[in-house]
């Protein structure tokens, strides 16, 4: 491959706003990556394409902007497809480069030879196969993810050369307000919001009067304006209507609208339901529309404020059960923290039992498609300096994805935790199936790991007064 053509490759990706680059290095890729390494471009290198993926998720989550993932062809490629799902159904901007044997191999069974054209079509808004000729990504919006397959000759040790293009400006494109529900005795769940549409929603909420339940990735669970509204049992009320805002919610009582005769409205930046039966379009969440007060519900609101009282005394009552240690855990973990919620029981756990005190965290999650995979290094890629950075996981989830601690030393002035509740399996089966053999049951201990990546272990039986250590084991009763 000439080197110019690599150089022209690499200044069309940055020219579209790609400004980091995680990279798995391998033979097919090695001419892109010998150029970007060589470059004053952010770079990470990684050795394995599933945790360079979601790594890439999870900086293009917190900048907003573009994030590359570059993998060297056959199977590495396929790793990197769990992560392009997980974009696809958050609306990310992720760019997945996949470098290729030459057109003429397709079909042979050569080594590091698959089928990589189509490999992420139902997950990408836009695809390229390129060998030799220039390119132009000028095509994608940036709203889902992007897949350009570059085909390259044997490599030699030539370091293409690059300059640094200015980036041209994103697409433009615009959605709907939303309209307003016909309804008397509507049910608001809000679900996981952009940080630019908070604001737009309180204000909404705080003018409409609904009963409101609000979960965690929403970023207005504490928010002093809603306290007042809040219901924490949606599937006790007698409601005509049922209002989602942003992303799909976590509780059961979702899943049961399939069941449940109640209209139900979407409206979110994203074109997914979450319901079998339900339609939905994007529409613009700072453009909402102005309403008059409903007929709010205050009994119902009055009766879920004392279950509420009820459930932070039992925490109190029984601090070693896993809610309460959750309950105690928020208590100290420090004002405008990042942290970020495993799925399975975390996330729920985290709903139910957090402080309602307004501490400004910064709620974090992969719930796209709702995995445990790619959790840990999701939250790496988040992890920003200046404040601290929290996972909480649970311990399959952590076990999933031990290769995310490799990057850590490319990581410049972050403070971390990873808090992994081992509870001995998949516990959130449990009340599901009978047969034992479904939570993956287990007695390992994650010190072993600990110092496998070099870091300071604790293990807690009870939540102490302050935050200590990195990989932290907590152990419930």
């Amino acid at each position: 491959m000439k080197t110019t053509q690599v150089a022209e490759w690499i200044e069309e990706m940055l020219r579209c706003g790609v400004e980091e680059f995680s990279l798995c290095p391998g033979a097919r890729n090695a001419e892109l990556c010998q150029a970007l390494f060589a470059s004053s471009v952010k770079t990470y290198n990684w050795y394995e394409e599933r945790s360079a993926a979601f790594f890439a998720l999870g900086r293009a989550k917190v900048t907003g902007n573009p994030v590359a993932v570059v993998t060297t062809s056959g199977t590495a490629a396929a790793e990197i497809l769990p992560a392009c799902i997980e974009a696809y159904y958050t609306g990310v901007p992720l760019l997945l480069v996949t470098a290729d044997r030459p057109r003429r191999y397709r079909g042979s069974g050569a080594p590091q030879s698959i089928e990589q054209v189509g490999l992420f079509s139902p997950y990408v808004s836009w695809e390229a196969d390129v060998e030799g000729e220039p390119f132009s990504l000028k095509g994608w919006d940036q709203r889902f993810p992007a897949h350009l397959n570059l085909c390259f000759e044997e490599p030699n040790n030539e370091v293409a050369d690059f300059s640094i293009p200015e980036v041209r400006p994103k697409q433009e494109f615009s959605v709907p307000a939303p309209e307003m529900p016909n309804c008397q005795r509507p049910l608001v769940i809000v679900g996981a919001l952009s940080s630019a549409d908070r604001e737009s929603v309180a204000r909404f909420l705080a003018r409409w009067q609904a009963p409101i339940y609000l979960e965690a990735p929403s970023g207005l669970r504490e928010d002093p304006r809603l306290q007042q509204l809040r219901v924490f049992r949606p599937e006790k009320g007698q409601v005509d209507h049922v209002l989602r805002i942003g992303g799909v919610p976590t509780h059961r009582f979702w899943r049961d609208l399939e069941e449940k005769e109640i209209p139900v409205t979407v409206w979110s930046r994203l074109p997914f339901s979450g319901l079998s039966w339900c339609k939905s379009a994007p529409v613009d969440l700072n453009a909402l529309p102005a309403c008059e007060p409903v007929q709010t519900d205050w009994e119902w609101i009055g009766k879920e404020s004392c279950w509420n009282e009820r459930e932070t005394l039992r925490f109190f009552e029984c601090p070693q059960e896993e809610s309460s240690l959750i309950f105690s855990l928020s208590r100290i973990i420090p004002e405008g923290s990042l942290v970020y919620l495993g799925n399975s029981l975390p996330i729920r756990e985290w709903d139910k039992a957090a402080v309602n005190q307004d501490k400004k965290f910064e709620i974090s999650c992969n719930r796209g498609a709702n995995g445990i995979d790619g959790q840990l290094s999701t939250f790496f890629g988040e992890c920003q300096p200046a404040r601290e950075n929290i996972a909480l996981v649970g311990d399959l989830t952590a076990l999933y994805d031990l290769a995310a601690f490799w990057v850590i030393p490319q990581l410049q002035h972050v403070s971390f935790r990873v808090i992994v509740i081992n509870n001995g399996g998949g516990k959130i089966f449990r009340p599901m199936f009978p047969c034992q053999e479904m939570q993956n049951p287990h007695t390992l201990s994650f010190e072993g790991v600990a110092t496998l990546w070099n870091l300071q272990y604790e293990k807690w039986h009870t939540i102490p007064t302050k935050l200590s250590g990195q990989l932290i084991e907590l152990i419930p009763e």
